[in-house]
């Protein structure tokens, strides 16, 4: 594999989240890894997938550069940390990211010693409004306004996957991107 690392990011709704749980079902190698988040949990929060902290516990994990990438999304800030990462390369796991675009791109750019894929995933505005509204989260003008500004990170160094219907042809397509 070329890529020991995978990053997810994309608009909201474009199935980020699903993408990498069935990359993980079907690659054992794979491990999604958690954000930490100052964001209260929601009730279709997947389990495990965020580690939610007070911002002075946040803030604290920057100081002490625990934390490999960060971001603001919203009002809230969203992490991964450098330990977690490492300990899934150390057993030879790939590890799975999903962060903001902005992450993602600076992360990928970074002189990291791993060489991640970064993959935006994407859907038509439709769609990612009847997803969200399907998971009882109608997107809002808010929404709408960080979709734009998501879309603007849609470009190298990041590979865009359009997720309009059928996920396993979007996983079949990350999935060449990884063995090429």
């Amino acid at each position: 594999m070329r890529h020991p690392g995978l990053v997810l990011t994309g608009t909201r709704g474009a199935g980020k989240t699903t993408l990498a749980a069935i990359m993980e079902s079907r690659h054992r190698s794979f491990s999604s890894v958690a954000a930490i988040t100052t964001r209260p949990p929601r009730q279709d929060d997947r389990a495990g997938a965020y580690t939610h902290l007070s911002m002075t516990e946040f803030s604290g994990l920057l100081a002490d550069g625990s934390v490999l990438v960060h971001s603001s999304y919203g009002s809230h800030l969203y992490g991964i940390l450098s330990d977690t990462v490492s300990s899934l390369v150390r057993v030879e796991r790939t590890p799975i990211l999903t962060v903001t675009p902005e992450a993602a791109h600076r992360l990928i750019v970074a002189a990291l010693p791993i060489a991640w894929l970064g993959v935006f995933i994407d859907a038509p505005d439709g769609i990612l409004d009847q997803r969200l509204s399907d998971a009882g989260r109608p997107p809002s003008e808010s929404d709408i306004e960080q979709r734009v500004h998501d879309r603007s990170w849609a470009a190298a160094p990041l590979e865009y996957i359009n997720n309009a219907d059928d996920v396993d042809a979007a996983v079949r397509k990350v999935e060449a991107l990884l063995n090429p």
